[in-house]
């Protein structure tokens, strides 16, 4: 998985780690204690695995959360509870992972572009 690192403050689910620094879920911004709002670390929302074990977590995932949602971020808690090694890579730049929502948005990741180009 991806994951972004910064001190500041993004409305993406926060990335939660064991002591020894293992993945152990991702919480959704909503979802989030303020304890939890304090990790630095987030979910970029880019995944990869094999398309056996997506579709099993997919079918194990349930709603059972603030927004009654079914979250996607849900796959990295059942492959940690089924004993599956979940890595991250990380970034520091926020701009590689920029969401694209509204037209606002849209405008603004193609300044970006525009910018690296």
């Amino acid at each position: 998985m991806l994951t972004l690192k910064t001190q500041e403050n993004k409305d993406f689910g926060r990335v939660l780690r064991d002591d020894q620094g293992a993945i152990v879920r991702i919480v959704e911004e909503r979802d989030a204690s303020p304890a939890e709002k304090t990790v630095d670390e987030y979910n970029a929302g880019v995944y990869c695995l094999k398309k056996d074990l997506l579709f099993k977590a997919l079918g194990e995932i349930d709603n059972n959360n603030i927004q009654k949602e079914y979250y996607l971020t849900d796959i990295i808690l059942y492959m940690v509870r089924n004993q599956f090694k979940v890595y991250a890579v990380q970034t520091v730049d926020a701009d590689e992972i920029f969401g694209v929502n509204t037209e606002n948005d849209l405008k603004q990741a193609e300044e970006l572009l525009q910018k690296r180009r």
